[in-house]
């Protein structure tokens, strides 16, 4: 089954209300919690800097590059997801203190995160993820299928057409413990189509990393238990495995190219998307 391209122009991807708000790429709190509320291009070696294709320095927490513009309604930015977005900030804290522990423990236990309330707070943080996940995916110009905005909007509770999959990236742990916290890591993968043509796709795939912990995604129609794969099933514990590179090169020496490297070095594999698709 193939993905349909659609532009939604001034529609709100989730709701078809008028789109008059902007998504934040990075929320605000990570971006605050990391670097404070002041002058960015002032902090050195250190300063957030939002790389795509060339390198900008951010100078604030509400600069509009760390945005989606006009992609969600203000309804649907705000009131309705102010219950997911406050579940991902707890679990975005708890992410960056604990990422070294993590590591050790190759596990992420949702009822360590959210307490006896765990089954609601996960159910709303991955609600988090399909949001920002779905702005991903309605600006690449594909249409986001009725199960999944149906599922946001509370007209199902199963999701059946993305899938997630948690992984750590010892590299990056490693590169915050050596600069002692100095260093923040929060980075977005390119979405990725896996297909015949670029008019015909039948997977779209991304990531996310925060503190060394990606969450990975794939879109696909075919994600049903009546057709090939098992759709997304939300559990107190999932398994960490990790996602490294064989070996760093020398020759790289800015955390920025140490980073690239890190993050992009599985991004082409194939197996990934398998994967998460056969899980």
């Amino acid at each position: 089954m193939y993905l349909n391209s659609k532009t939604y122009d001034q529609n709100c991807w989730i709701c078809n209300d008028f789109a008059n708000s902007d998504e934040h790429k990075f929320k605000k709190s990570d971006i605050t919690s990391r670097y404070g509320k002041g002058e960015y291009s002032k902090k050195g070696n250190f300063k957030p800097i939002h790389i795509k294709n060339t390198e900008t320095v951010i100078r604030g927490p509400k600069a509009k590059i760390l945005t989606f513009e006009n992609v969600l309604c203000e309804k649907c930015n705000n009131e309705r997801s102010q219950p997911w977005d406050n579940s991902y900030t707890i679990f975005s804290e708890y992410l960056r203190k604990n990422s070294s522990s993590l590591l050790k423990e190759k596990e992420l236990n949702f009822k360590n995160i959210y307490g006896n309330n765990w089954e609601n707070e996960t159910v709303n943080l991955f609600k988090y993820f399909t949001k920002v996940f779905g702005c991903q995916i309605s600006t690449a110009n594909t249409e986001v299928s009725k199960n999944i905005t149906d599922f946001l909007l509370d007209k199902t509770k199963n999701l059946k057409h993305l899938k997630f999959k948690f992984y750590l990236k010892p590299d990056i742990i490693h590169l915050q413990e050596y600069y002692k916290n100095e260093y923040s890591h929060l980075f977005y993968g390119k979405v990725k189509w896996i297909g015949k043509s670029i008019s015909e796709i039948e997977s779209l795939t991304g990531w996310f990393t925060n503190s060394g912990i990606s969450i990975y995604w794939v879109y696909n129609l075919s994600i049903d238990k009546e057709l090939d794969f098992i759709p997304f099933e939300i559990k107190q514990i999932e398994y960490l495995p990790y996602l490294m590179a064989d070996s760093l090169p020398k020759n790289l020496n800015e955390i920025k190219e140490l980073v690239e490297f890190i993050e992009n070095y599985n991004s082409e594999k194939i197996e990934l998307t398998n994967e998460l698709l056969n899980e």
